[in-house]
């Protein structure tokens, strides 16, 4: 807990701790939240990983620099767009996309 407290990682992280027992057996486990103040890393930024399925393996510089454009710039994919009905979108783009206007299409 000190090491994630400390001045270890480049971001400050908040981890939430909860003890378990299990048969006589403790056991101690840790949530740390995403971070927006991507990436995360251990003393060097070389200490970037990422998840891949369910490993988790260094990071590439290029994906190094995707963390700090989407820092800079915001996921603007993952935005909602005020102001914008369906009529908005253009309905060539959604099939080159493979999305019919029915897939919009709340259930």
């Amino acid at each position: 807990m000190n090491t994630i407290r400390g001045d270890k990682f480049n971001v400050n992280l908040a981890p939430k701790s909860v003890k378990y027992n299990f048969d006589g057996v403790t056991v101690i486990a840790f949530y740390i939240p995403a971070s927006n103040k991507k990436p995360v890393y251990f003393n060097l930024q070389a200490n970037t990983y990422i998840r891949r399925g369910s490993a988790d393996n260094k990071a590439t510089k290029e994906e190094i620099d995707a963390m700090y454009r989407d820092q800079t710039f915001g996921t603007k994919s993952s935005e909602i767009a005020v102001g914008t009905t369906r009529s908005s979108l253009n309905e060539t783009s959604l099939l080159r996309y493979g999305i019919t206007w029915r897939d919009l299409i709340p259930m």
